[in-house]
């Protein structure tokens, strides 16, 4: 840090722990408050764990809980909040910021993880019985082994056999005790996070209680800083939400603005998915297909609920399966914020969520039996979009090489995701996913409508709010669309448009902003890492578009190789 940067208060200095780089998910950033009086705060803007391929990083986290002295969370995603009760194992005891209705959305999210966990701890347990009568075998083989290379290969084998050693990232006490440090908050005004840094909420149609955060620090010398945290951007024409009336805002220094989607327009708007979903499920009647329609446990699922209950009033009464316990403890939640009139949803009639006249799978047991016995036609609301987890994989194992099967995925999904996969691979074609291949028979669909993030008008229209706004840092995207966004935006905005990668820090004061580099980074965080678990910073080399260009290009080429 130079002598210039830091004469300039007050100064922020922001660790992207996840959700930079090339990621989806992750989302979480440590900001390091310095202001002219000498005193350093620590700040952390939502808590995600990492999920999909990167998953192995949640158990190699950076962070030293005890450090940080306040959490603000966006919204109750597992992305934004699935390592919050890990921090408190790692030593965290100030307090944790949240909307009332997120609250509730996140003890179910948390309790659900530490429930995942003792399933994992069990397998792990039987697995280490296993290994240990493997053991005990070749012991005594050894034992009995004459012959010199018999021995060898026996020792070897013994050495390299394997101990169970599963840790569960947090447990259900872990959650309990987390639960305790939430504070009050309100919305549209602001509250004091930690001494001269102050959070005013502003509520978002990506879920409910979901909403972006304004970061103020106050300093002594009469300046003041302000960041604006997006959290996941929601769509205006939101099934449930009511779009808030934008206000112009023009103290905003720095936005950070999770971008998914890039530049990229909705492929369908959601009256056409609606549309389409009917036609797909009368058409289903008719031939008698199961009909699953794969969604995520919280607001997708909740819309097709909702969605389920229109087309019944209409006259289209499908025989529902509701497959997903989490859904159903989401609904109950959902059903009591609007039965008290939410701040978020719109009006949608008596009763919106009511699952009175469907067929709700609560047991696994319950699960089985109904993909093993029944016949079409039906529709089944399952949870799991990507399809790399959960129940959806047994439907997938199941009906995947079954032409009365028709898979409808909702809304957005990861391009490399096993349902990406599966809805890309044709009819009769080999679909090669979660470690089996299966001839597609099953007919796909993709009804984009059917969304909970907005596209580039609601970039664009958050970003119309920030008049005075410096700084804009582009998280929660691959790099593919964070350039393209950079692009579009560079032709209008004179400010800096940053892209951190994982691991990296920036530095931002009024007027200016700066990517600290590897041995500055270490240097200004260094009392904050895990010594157990520190990160392998981010190195010096650039990702850009033509570097991501040249090696999609190799991929390519390489995958033709192959091919040959």
């Amino acid at each position: 840090m130079s002598d210039e940067r830091e004469l300039r208060y007050p100064m922020i200095q922001a660790f992207f722990v996840g959700g930079a780089g090339n990621e989806v998910t992750g989302s979480s950033t440590v900001l390091k408050i310095h202001t002219s009086d000498g005193r350093v705060r620590y700040v952390m803007i939502d808590a995600g764990a990492t999920q999909g391929a990167e998953e192995f990083r949640n158990y190699e986290y950076p962070i030293l809980g005890e450090k940080m002295e306040a959490i603000v969370l966006t919204h109750s995603h597992y992305d934004h909040v699935g390592n919050l009760a890990l921090l408190y194992k790692l030593g965290f005891r100030g307090k944790v910021f949240a909307t009332s209705t997120a609250k509730e959305l996140i003890h179910t999210m948390l309790q659900d993880g530490a429930a995942i966990a003792d399933r994992k701890k069990n397998i792990a347990r039987r697995d280490e019985k296993m290994i240990e009568k493997l053991r005990k075998r070749l012991v005594k083989k050894r034992q009995k082994a004459t012959k010199v290379h018999d021995m060898k290969a026996l020792d070897i084998a013994i050495e390299q056999i394997g101990e169970s050693d599963f840790e569960p990232l947090f447990t259900h006490e872990d959650v309990d005790n987390v639960m305790e440090l939430f504070a009050p908050t309100t919305l549209y005004s602001e509250f004091e996070l930690v001494d001269g840094v102050y959070c005013k909420f502003i509520p978002t149609t990506h879920q409910n209680g979901a909403i972006k955060a304004e970061i103020i620090v106050r300093d002594p010398n009469g300046e003041s800083y302000t960041m604006l945290f997006t959290g996941d951007i929601g769509p205006t024409d939101s099934l449930m939400y009511e779009t808030k009336l934008r206000m112009p805002n023009d103290h905003i220094d720095c936005v950070v603005m999770e971008s998914l989607h890039g530049i990229s327009e909705p492929e369908e708007p959601l009256y056409v998915s609606i549309r389409r979903m009917r036609e797909i499920i009368k058409r289903g009647m008719k031939q008698k297909k199961h009909i699953v329609l794969v969604g995520f446990s919280l607001d997708r699922n909740a819309m097709l609920v909702k969605i389920m209950n229109d087309f019944r009033e209409e006259g289209l009464k499908p025989d529902v399966f509701i497959d997903s316990p989490l859904t159903m403890v989401q609904l109950g939640n959902y059903q009591r914020a609007y039965a008290e009139g939410s701040a978020w949803f719109k009006d949608m009639g008596k009763k919106p969520f009511d699952v009175s006249n469907f067929n709700v799978l609560t047991s696994y047991r319950n699960h089985i039996e109904a993909i093993n016995h029944s016949e079409g036609p039906r529709v089944i609301i399952t949870a799991s979009a990507n399809g790399n987890g959960g129940r959806v994989i047994d439907y997938f194992n199941h009906g995947i090489q079954r032409d009365d099967y028709v898979f409808v995925f909702c809304g957005w999904i990861n391009p490399t995701s096993p349902s990406s996969i599966l809805h890309e691979a044709p009819r009769d074609g080999l679909v090669e996913i979660l470690g089996g291949k299966f001839k597609k028979r099953c007919k796909t669909a993709r009804l984009h409508g059917f969304t909970s993030h907005g596209y580039m008008p609601e970039v664009r229209a958050i970003l119309e709010e920030c008049e005075g706004l410096e700084t804009i840092v582009l998280n929660h995207a691959r790099y593919e669309e964070k350039f393209d966004i950079q692009d579009e935006l560079s032709m209008s905005f004179t400010g800096d448009i940053l892209i951190p990668k994982v691991y990296q820090a920036l530095e931002l004061w009024k007027g200016g902003s700066a990517t600290l580099t590897e041995e500055e980074c270490q240097m200004a965080f260094d009392e904050i890492f895990n010594i157990m678990n520190l990160p392998e910073l981010a190195d010096d080399s650039e990702v850009t578009r033509e570097s991501l260009k040249k090696a999609q290009e190799e991929e390519l080429l390489h995958a033709v190789h192959i091919e040959e």
